[in-house]
């Protein structure tokens, strides 16, 4: 039986991964980085495990906002 994700530890990363992507001189497909730890901060799982409410727009975690800023971090030119 598989064991469920916890959301929070993972959640922390991507923050931890944005900020690193804005220390490195990265950037983002769609918006700043500044932004986008904004908008991932807001998107925060409501629940301890994967697949809980976002609390931003109630999908499951991690919900459509969240991949997108994180697949739309671009490598520094």
């Amino acid at each position: 039986m598989p064991h469920p994700e916890p959301a929070r530890p993972l959640h922390a990363t991507m923050l931890e991964m944005l900020r690193e992507a804005r220390r490195r001189g990265m950037s983002h497909s769609a918006c700043s980085l500044e932004v986008c730890a904004s908008r991932m901060a807001a998107h925060a799982p409501t629940g301890e495990q994967v697949g809980s409410p976002c609390g931003g727009c109630l999908e499951r975690w991690p919900c459509g906002t969240v991949l997108a800023i994180i697949g739309g971090v671009e490598r520094a030119a």
